[in-house]
């Protein structure tokens, strides 16, 4: 079973940080090209990435107040508007 390393003095963070850097998919997706979906590699700073999460956020929880007020609120079909 993989365990996460423990940061001790030993094991630096830089040294650490660079084994990590070393799996990221950037690292092996050429090998997997030909075999998975193409794929465009983008730069996005923190503030991008937490926008995005946020979005992603949001609409779930929009989603998560629609299923709930469709359950709770039945749609009677011969009531009359």
């Amino acid at each position: 079973m993989y365990q996460i390393p423990v940061l001790t003095e030993s094991i630096k963070a830089s040294e650490y940080e660079s084994c990590v850097l070393d799996c990221n998919l950037e690292n092996w997706y050429p090998l997997l090209k030909r075999v998975t979906f193409y794929t465009d590699f983008i730069q996005l700073t923190q503030e991008d990435a937490n926008i995005i999460m946020e979005t992603y956020r949001f609409k779930l929880l929009l989603l998560v107040i629609i299923i709930i007020i469709t359950i709770l609120i039945p749609i009677n079909p011969y009531r009359r508007v």
